[in-house]
C-alpha cells in the first residue's frame, strides 16, 4: 500500500511528495493495463499520445509546408510547368500551413492529458 503524504508533509517536502505522486501513478498504470477491461483508458491514452505525438512534430510540420510553398512559388515564377499544378500544391501547402498551426496547440495537449488522468483515476473504483 501506498500511503499518500498530507498538505503538511507536502508542503514540507514537495520532493518527497512528488515521488509518492510519481509511485502511485506508476502502480495505478501497471493495474490497469487490460485494454479489454480498461477500454476507455486505452482510448484516452491514444488519443493523449497521438496528440502528444503530432505537438511534437508539429514545428517539422510547419518548415515542411513553408519548403512546400516555396519550392511551388518558384516554380510558378519559373513556369517550369503547367501554372495549374503548381497552384494546387501551394493551395495545399497553405492548407497544410493552417492546419499545422491551429489544429494541434498545448491547450489541446492539456485537455487530452488531463482527459487522461481523469479516466485514469476513474479506474480506482474499479480495482480490488
Amino acid at each position: 500500500d501506498i500511503r499518500m503524504p498530507t498538505a503538511q508533509e507536502e508542503l514540507a517536502d514537495p520532493r518527497a511528495a512528488d515521488h509518492v505522486y510519481d509511485t502511485a501513478a506508476t502502480a495505478l498504470r501497471d493495474r490497469t493495463r487490460d485494454e479489454k477491461r480498461f477500454w476507455l483508458l486505452a482510448k484516452a491514452n491514444r488519443e493523449y499520445g497521438l496528440v502528444r505525438n503530432l505537438l511534437g512534430v508539429r514545428a517539422a510540420g510547419l518548415a515542411a509546408s513553408l519548403v512546400g510553398l516555396v519550392v511551388a512559388i518558384a516554380f510558378l515564377g519559373a513556369r517550369a510547368a503547367p501554372a495549374w499544378d503548381w497552384l494546387a500544391v501551394a493551395l495545399f501547402e497553405v492548407v497544410s500551413f493552417a492546419l499545422w498551426a491551429r489544429a494541434i496547440s498545448e491547450a489541446d495537449m492539456k485537455l487530452v492529458a488531463t482527459a487522461y488522468a481523469e479516466r485514469l483515476l476513474g479506474t480506482l473504483a474499479e480495482l480490488p
